[in-house]
């Protein structure tokens, strides 16, 4: 998989989410990488009222448990 796979991620976990648990994705915190950022992304969570927080740039553990975890990897 590759990083431009990124906005088509976040749209199967929106319908994974609403599928399996009758929940709405509503909120994603992001670095500022581009594919995070690029303007059809961008539309899309503003379509479907998906709040994007990006966090700031080298504080990965701001992005939740899993860029935690990577983090964790990186400096182990």
């Amino acid at each position: 998989k590759s990083k431009s796979d990124a906005p088509d991620a976040i749209r199967q976990l929106r319908n994974r989410v609403h599928q399996e648990h009758n929940s709405t994705l509503r909120h994603i915190y992001c670095d500022g990488a581009a594919e995070y950022r690029s303007e059809q992304l961008v539309d899309w969570l503003a379509q479907h009222k998906v709040k994007q927080t990006i966090t700031s740039p080298y504080v990965h553990w701001l992005n939740g448990c899993v860029e935690g975890i990577n983090g964790h990897r990186t400096q182990a």
